[in-house]
């Protein structure tokens, strides 16, 4: 399968997933919408397949919507500022809010198998937080996730779809993106230092070596 992308390219895409893991998904069922917030890492994105790995309490409802033949929702947001017209050399101006956001759908699959499950709880953490599975404590760590192992859902949500939104001025001039920028590190409706580091690393492209970093992997994929 061929994942469809609009606004970049699958690396662009799954370098922000790693950038930005806290992710949305909605789902709607039963005359309801499910939202949670889940933490997603990106288990495969080469030669147009986009595979992510996720995990949810079992007490959370929302896996009641996934047996279903519907696509699952999933938002990530990254930085953002609000933009006031008083950053622009030329006036009048109108203010705006400058963010980068991706928007996925795609269908999820739960994994039941015990071993495989297990070993994408621990993909996911070391994604996260790669020290913590290792050091003197790595074996009191692994017997706590053994045992909490049966009140998780784990899960791979295979992507088809793929929507980049970047508002980054890119058309407004060096001054004005210059203004931005500071402007965005002192107001409060803002991600602040992070939007800054967020359009260096786009203009850079300092995301193509995230994307070309060693992709994690997981049993039965």
């Amino acid at each position: 399968m061929t994942v469809e992308v609009e606004g970049g390219d699958l690396e662009l895409a799954a370098a922000l997933l790693r950038r930005y893991p806290l992710c949305e998904l909605v789902d709607f069922v039963e005359d309801d919408y499910l939202v949670s917030r889940v933490p997603l890492t990106v288990l495969k994105a080469t030669e147009g397949d986009l595979t992510l790995l996720g995990h949810v309490s079992r007490t959370n409802p929302h896996p009641r919507a996934w047996p279903r033949p519907h696509p699952t929702l999933g938002l990530v947001a990254g930085a953002h500022t609000y933009v006031s017209p008083t950053c622009y050399e030329r006036q009048p101006a109108v203010p705006t809010w400058n963010y980068c956001s991706v928007k996925f759908t795609g269908r999820i699959e739960l994994i039941e198998d015990g071993e495989d499950s297990f070993e994408a709880l621990l993909t996911t953490a070391s994604e996260i937080d790669p020290k913590l599975l290792y050091g003197e404590h790595m074996g009191d760590t692994l017997s706590y996730y053994q045992k909490l192992l049966p009140a998780i859902l784990t899960f791979r949500y295979h992507i088809d779809q793929v929507k980049i939104t970047q508002k980054t001025s890119g058309h407004r001039s060096d001054v004005d993106r210059a203004a931005i920028s500071a402007f965005a590190s002192r107001t409060p409706f803002s991600s602040g230092d992070d939007y800054r580091d967020l359009v260096e690393w786009l203009d850079a492209g300092q995301w193509k070596a995230t994307a070309q970093a060693e992709e994690p992997s997981a049993s039965g994929t």
